[in-house]
Parts: C-alpha cells; structure tokens; sequence
C-alpha cells in the first residue's frame, strides 16, 4: 500500500518499525504495568539487531532498562530454544512457568509435560 501511495521504501521501513515499537509500549502499558511495577525488559530474537527499533524502543520506554540476550552472552537466534530448556526444567521439578497475575490464568500451571 504504501508504493501505491507513493511513499519511499525509507519510509515504508521507518513506519513500520515506528508502527512495532509503539504495538510493543502500547501493549507493555495496557497489559504489564496495570499489573505491577516491572524494571527491565530482555529482548531477544532478530528484532535486536535492529538498532534503529532498540533505540526507538529505549526512547519510547524510558523508564525501563531495555536489555537484549547478548548482554548476558546468549545469542538472541538462540531464544525459542532457551525457552523450551527453562520450561522444560522447570517443568521436571514441577515450578510451574506462567504468570496467572500478567496472562489472566485462572491458576498456576505447568506449561509442559514429560513423557517416557
């Protein structure tokens, strides 16, 4: 759409990377920080590569400390499976992993189930 209207592909990248920083403050503020007062975000995945998003997002949640995987000597691409590695031990010492108080869960639960 935006060809069509003419803008510059510059443009096309910057609204959206505008359009993602403000999906992520938006839904920080509507849906975390009702719930309680958070310090710090850890970033993972591609998006922190992105250092014009970083900033942005630095800018936009200034009272946060914007922190990303690598500041901890994990490569972000090496998020999904840190993910299932903390689940997953934590499911086999029976620690359940959600969070009812930010997901609206009725209860706490294991997110997860070993098998034989």
């Amino acid at each position: 759409k935006g060809k069509e209207i003419g803008l510059s592909f510059e443009d096309i990248v910057a609204t959206s990377t505008y359009f993602t920083v403000e999906s992520i403050a938006i839904n920080y503020e509507k849906f975390v920080f009702t719930k309680g007062r958070i310090d710090e975000v850890i970033l993972g995945g591609g998006g922190v590569h992105n250092k014009t998003l970083i900033k942005m997002l630095k800018k936009r949640l200034s009272n946060l400390n914007i922190l990303t995987h690598e500041d901890f000597g994990i490569p972000s691409v090496a998020r999904e499976g840190l993910t299932w590695a903390v689940i997953g031990d934590e499911t086999m010492f029976g620690i359940p992993t959600n969070l009812p108080h930010i997901t609206g869960a009725k209860k706490k639960v294991l997110q997860g189930r070993i098998t034989q």
